[in-house]
């Protein structure tokens, strides 16, 4: 069976599992493309050694060992005329969703099939969409959905007074109220008061929920004094 794309094609694979990034390298190579294998140093040194090479199209690994975050290629790459394909192991479609708005063409997830992925690469060369209308929306408007709870936990964080946001700091590092009052040098009383106004600013019934809420927020609380 004939397979998609057309050949001469420069594609580079930013990966950092060397067993796949070889199979799929000869695999390309097999159908007459040029492929890069760029060497996995700093994002900085990536970028610049992908924007100046100018490939065609661009597989890209988010979790990128050593490197760091692959995300923080996909605009630079774009915006100079890369098409970029994510790979990933995740299964996040928020996170995907952020790819696509960063200006990613699609998205592979790390689970497919060899032949799978292979032909999304090939399609790519092709210039052809490698997502539905409909599933790029899904995708969008997850991350979208996701950027809106932030949005509206960062203003529910912003309610609490600073002395409040040092008391949730301190019980998201697993202190007590008792500790929390004898580092402050405030009454135990104090501090169950300062604790009951987080609950009720935060919208929740317990200390676990408060700091759980902290915690899948990404939220930092201040130094303590």
């Amino acid at each position: 069976m004939a397979r998609p794309g057309v050949s001469g094609a420069r594609v580079a694979i930013v990966d950092d599992h060397r067993l796949l990034v070889e199979a799929l390298a000869s695999a390309l190579e097999a159908e007459g493309h040029d492929v890069l294998r760029p060497a996995l140093g700093s994002l900085d040194a990536l970028r610049e050694e992908l924007t100046d090479a100018a490939p065609d199209v661009a597989l890209v690994d988010l979790d990128l060992a050593g490197s760091g975050n692959g995300e923080e290629l996909i605009t630079p790459l774009s915006v100079a005329g890369v098409c970029v394909v994510v790979l990933s192991a995740t299964t996040d479609e928020a996170r995907i969703g952020r790819c696509l708005e960063l200006g990613a063409a699609g998205w592979v997830p790390k689970s497919a099939p060899f032949e799978a992925l292979l032909d999304t690469i090939l399609l790519a060369t092709s210039g052809e969409p490698l997502l539905t209308h409909d599933d790029r929306a899904r995708l969008c408007g997850a991350w979208h959905r996701q950027r809106a709870l932030a949005t509206e936990r960062s203003s529910t964080f912003a309610r609490l007074t600073r002395r409040e946001r040092v008391v949730l700091g301190l019980l998201a590092e697993g202190h007590r109220a008792e500790h929390i009052a004898a580092e402050s040098y405030v009454s135990v009383a104090t501090v169950r008061t300062q604790i009951r106004a987080i609950l009720v600013k935060l919208g929740v019934n317990s200390q676990l929920e408060a700091v759980a809420l902290a915690r899948s927020s990404d939220w930092n609380g201040p130094a303590a004094p």
